[in-house]
């Protein structure tokens, strides 16, 4: 009898210590896929992206399995690339996005932005982005078609230094208070104006249409947003003109350029950039995308070492608070 006892004894302690267990599971869970509780009845969980195929046309480039899903194309040929991801989940369910058409000119990979876009000032450019010391702009003009309304838009304000690489001030004024005056975005946005292809992401920005993926790049002391995706330009300025552009693309084959030239070209040894007026970053690419050299230029100082680059063709970015070009550069020993 006491056996009996003590087996039904343990069998209820038992009992009650799995029901702990089970009740501390089922809330796990709960905290783990209902974080801010649920109610019935329950929505599917989302599945999670596995991975992310790319192709061009219905080839297989390659796959990406982590965030950010990316794809490089190495020693692209010249020509038109009709280039598709399609996204992968845990349960192989899968979806295509919309085609990117990329082009390749000279080596070098051009991707314009989508139609009913006005101007893509060259971006993204292969420079980082000059500073904008404590500047408020109160006019945003937006290129193409999708943007954000300007109606509620009263400034932006850029405090952005190069050197130190710090933003100490980005935000915007409305000229309604909705969803507030000053809206400060640095917690909202993730950049990095400081690399090549500068470039910003805003999210949850409060004004309407404005999040997104864009590249940045600076035209004269002006401020300029290229969405990547949405088919328009945020150009912002303290100019009553609007800006005028005819080609969303810049034709990096061709030396086309109004103020700057690059003598001799080619060079050996030894290349003058004329025409500078002011300090300017100067930023010397293989036709790969490679940044080979970075220099620092003035009225005084405009000639660059060349002698430790291969023969070849090379881009030449000039970036000043007065210009923002790109030269072609021959290279022959």
């Amino acid at each position: 009898m006491n056996s009996t006892r003590k087996i039904i004894t343990w069998v209820f302690l038992f009992a009650i210590a799995m029901g702990f267990m089970e009740s501390a599971v089922v809330i796990y869970l709960r905290e783990l896929y209902y974080p801010t509780g649920f109610n019935f009845p329950l929505k599917e969980i989302s599945p999670f992206v596995a991975k992310v195929e790319f192709f061009r046309g219905s080839t297989k480039l390659g796959e990406d399995p982590s965030s950010p899903y990316e794809y490089v194309i190495a020693n692209a040929a010249a020509g038109t690339y009709a280039i598709t991801a399609k996204a992968i989940d845990d349960d192989n369910a899968s979806t295509t996005s919309a085609t990117v058409n990329i082009t390749v000119s000279n080596g070098v990979i051009v991707t314009p932005p989508p139609t009913g876009t006005a101007c893509s000032f060259g971006t993204p450019t292969t420079a980082s982005l000059p500073s904008f010391d404590r500047i408020t702009f109160l006019k945003m003009y937006v290129l193409g078609t999708g943007g954000p309304s300007t109606a509620n838009f009263k400034s932006l304000k850029i405090n952005w230094n190069l050197s130190t690489n710090t933003l100490t001030q980005f935000a915007y004024n409305t000229e309604n208070g909705v969803p507030e005056y000053y809206v400060d975005l640095r917690s909202k946005i993730t950049q990095n104006f400081s690399a090549t292809k500068p470039a910003i992401t805003v999210t949850n920005s409060g004004y309407p249409s404005l999040d997104g993926d864009y590249w940045v790049t600076k035209k004269g002391v002006n401020f300029v947003m290229v969405s990547k995706m949405r088919g328009f330009t945020l150009y912002f300025s303290n100019d009553g003109t609007a800006p005028a552009c005819s080609s969303s693309r810049l034709d990096i084959g061709a030396d086309n350029f109004d103020q700057l030239s690059l003598y001799p070209n080619a060079a050996s040894e030894v290349v003058n950039v004329l025409g500078v007026t002011a300090e300017t970053n100067l930023t010397i690419i293989d036709m790969q995308g490679k940044v080979m050299m970075t220099k620092k230029i003035g009225p005084n100082d405009t000639s660059v070492n060349v002698a430790s680059l291969k023969s070849g063709v090379y881009i030449v970015s000039v970036e000043s608070p007065d210009y923002s070009q790109r030269l072609k550069l021959n290279i022959s020993k």
